[in-house]
């Protein structure tokens, strides 16, 4: 019994690398099994059956040969196992599993929440979208490697727009599954503990957020022409004073509020994240909402977003500003969000702790809060020279 690393000359790619395939041979029997790694003759050793150091992942190509190696190996001592049935045991699809540990959530047989079954479909859409792009018939856990980590990500990029941030999103949720199906012994792929294998996390917003100025242009702005966009911009400034998800302004209802000594309050429980919410009500919600009978379920994102755009354009909120790598008008970059991140920015620059800001506003996560306050240096500045350090 014997397996031997080799490099196969004999039909060598365009760019002249070469493949590289394990021989072994059992009981007068011998077959040759290829691997996914490519390299040039001159980067392979024959003698120690390694690719040498002067390849850049000469340590990553040797330890999968070798681990692959292993498995050959490991697979025909197995009583009434051969060369011939390697190969041939079913693997386990890393996608049914998702699927089904998906349903079981959406299902309520965990504790997990429904926020958590939305990311696994995302998941399961990108990386359905992913095996058919390449043509794969399905993904095993085995097939989670760091050559997938790199082509998804790719993939990801180029089709889907999809950044690194979105793109950690995804890597976690298959570490976690990863890890759930390894604890029921479905696989034994350790590559996604390792550290190569992480995912990215947020960095600082560089989206724009709204002045107290600005929103008070648009609370002034007369649109008395246009029933459409004044009941748009009564829904944007409710989610303003509420620090609230554009998707929960649309479920307010009257028996949401209560009353104690005199002053309204909201409370409320976060589609997105099930966390209960409770927030004083300022005057200028409590009007806008009786105006409204209590009632702002209506329209769409996509038309709520352009709907703002149009709002802060007559609003003359035309700054020239930056967000990612544009340059443009303000109102351009406004979207219904926007007003839940000015809202959170706003606070921050009164003094309000972060503490508070995120109760009010129902994030669980400081850190994540931190990064979603968008104010700039010379924002934070201003409201510095006011203390008496600065005096």
């Amino acid at each position: 019994m014997r397996a031997q690393v080799m490099i196969w000359t004999y039909k060598p790619r365009k760019d002249g690398t070469c493949n590289i395939k394990i021989y072994a041979g059992y009981k007068g029997d011998k077959k040759y099994f290829k691997t996914k790694f490519h390299v040039l003759p001159s980067q392979f050793d024959k003698n120690k059956g390694l690719v040498k150091r002067t390849h850049p992942n000469h340590l990553r190509i040797n330890a999968a040969i070798g681990e692959e190696k292993k498995r050959i190996l490991d697979h025909i001592i197995k009583p009434g196992e051969n060369l011939r049935t390697l190969g041939k045991e079913k693997k386990e699809s890393f996608i049914d599993f998702l699927v089904e540990h998906r349903n079981e959530i959406k299902n309520g047989f965990t504790d997990l929440k429904q926020s958590t079954a939305r990311n696994y479909t995302s998941l399961i859409t990108r990386i359905t979208q992913y095996r058919d792009d390449r043509k794969l018939k399905d993904i095993s856990f085995e097939d989670i490697d760091m050559d997938f980590y790199k082509d998804f990500q790719k993939f990801l990029s180029d089709e889907c727009n999809c950044g690194l941030v979105g793109f950690g999103k995804h890597i976690k949720v298959i570490k976690t599954v990863m890890r759930n199906a390894q604890e029921l012994g479905l696989h034994h792929n350790d590559i996604y503990k390792t550290r190569l294998f992480k995912r990215y996390n947020a960095k600082p917003s560089t989206k724009i957020y709204l002045t107290e100025d600005e929103i008070k242009a648009i609370e002034e702005l007369n649109l008395s022409f246009d029933k459409a966009l004044d009941r748009e911009r009564d829904r944007f400034l409710v989610s303003y004073y509420f620090l609230m998800r554009y998707e929960d302004s649309r479920t307010i209802q009257k028996d949401f509020f209560f009353e104690q000594e005199g002053k309204h309050y909201l409370k409320y429980k976060q589609e997105k994240t099930e966390r209960e919410c409770i927030i004083p009500v300022k005057d200028k919600a409590w009007e806008i909402l009786n105006k409204r009978g209590f009632n702002l379920n209506y329209g769409s994102n996509p038309q709520s977003n352009r709907d703002i755009k149009t709002i802060c354009a007559l609003a003359r909120i035309d700054t020239e500003v930056t967000q990612g790598e544009e340059r443009l008008p303000k109102w351009k970059f406004v979207t219904t969000h926007t007003a839940r991140r000015s809202a959170a920015t706003n606070l921050a620059l009164q003094n309000v702790s972060v503490k508070i800001i995120a109760d009010l506003g129902g994030w669980t996560d400081i850190r994540t809060l931190r990064i979603y306050l968008r104010a700039s240096g010379l924002d934070s500045a201003l409201v510095a020279k006011d203390l008496e350090f600065f005096k």
